[in-house]
């Protein structure tokens, strides 16, 4: 029974320091993925030097970009294009209702089992 015990305890840290381990190295490619500890030796700390459009048709040039509004109305587009959503909401529902019995038939399972040992 010692043995077992120590066998077990031995398991279980040596899965939990993986288990560090992973949370360790998933944080490491997570910073790497979005490039903030990435040195930029071409850009300078701080600079002053802008660049102001000096006539009223390079301001116009300037501005090809959308206004807000074309882009809210763009988002909605996006959003309400989306059949699948719902689809996948209804499926992770079920699945998760369907874990959350097996969890708790398991449990009520083990504890009949614990007290009819006991």
């Amino acid at each position: 029974m010692k043995k077992f015990f120590i066998k077990t305890v031995i398991l279980m840290s040596l899965l939990f320091l993986c288990v560090l381990y992973g949370m360790v190295t998933a944080k490491h490619g997570m910073t790497d993925l979005k490039g903030l500890n990435v040195p930029n030796d071409n850009e300078k700390p701080f600079s002053l030097n802008i660049d102001f459009p000096k006539t009223m048709d390079q301001v116009k040039t300037s501005k090809n970009s959308p206004s807000i509004e074309e882009r809210a109305e763009h988002l909605k587009d996006i959003k309400s294009f989306n059949p699948y959503s719902s689809l996948g909401n209804t499926m992770s529902n079920s699945m998760s209702d369907v874990f959350r019995k097996g969890m708790s038939m398991t449990a009520n399972m083990v504890n009949q089992v614990v007290h009819a040992v006991l």
